[in-house]
């Protein structure tokens, strides 16, 4: 969601380590597309024969990262308190 940097070091596949790289915060056209995705798949389910969706919004994941003021710095709509 935002762009934070993770603080230490990753050891690479060959044993070296590097800092963590710092992400991109996601842009409007990237939200929109996220969520555009989450209903493709809410749809592909029920069409599937679910009952229900789930989605996981915590530990981390995407949508946690809105969710918890310590990951979404963001000072556009989807920043701030909810």
């Amino acid at each position: 969601a935002s762009a934070i940097a993770l603080e230490g070091e990753v050891t690479t596949n060959k044993g070296q380590k590097k800092p963590y790289q710092t992400p991109k915060a996601a842009t409007q056209a990237d939200i929109d597309c996220i969520i555009n995705d989450y209903g493709i798949a809410a749809v592909n389910a029920m069409e599937a024969g679910f009952d229900a969706v789930e989605i996981h919004a915590a530990n981390g994941y995407l949508v946690d990262c809105f969710l918890q003021s310590v990951s979404n710095q963001r000072t556009d709509k989807y920043g701030g308190s909810i």
